[in-house]
Formats: C-alpha cells, structure tokens, sequence
C-alpha cells in the first residue's frame, strides 16, 4: 500500500511507525530471565487453541 494511502487511513503517527521505527528484539530479556516461547511457533500455538 502506498504510504499516502496509509496516512489517509491510519494517521500520521501509524504510518511512520510502520514503515520508520525500527524492529525490536527481545534477545536479552530472553538471555536475562531464561525465558522461552510456550509454543515453537504460531502455528503450534493456534493449533492447539483450535483442540481446546
């Protein structure tokens, strides 16, 4: 989509945050507190919602 399409629809602010500010990541969080995903992936996780 063109992002003067997306400014008309999401507003300024939305739109430079979507296509300007740059990714995080969460490496150290994950390094720090030894923590892990529940599920491998999404699929894995939407799989199982779907079985409850």
């Amino acid at each position: 989509m063109p992002r003067a399409i997306g400014r008309l629809f999401a507003g300024e602010a939305a739109t430079v945050m979507m296509t300007e500010v740059r990714g995080a990541s969460n490496a150290k969080a994950k390094a720090t507190l030894g923590w892990r995903p529940r599920h491998g992936s999404w699929r894995e996780g939407f799989a199982e919602m779907g079985a409850r």
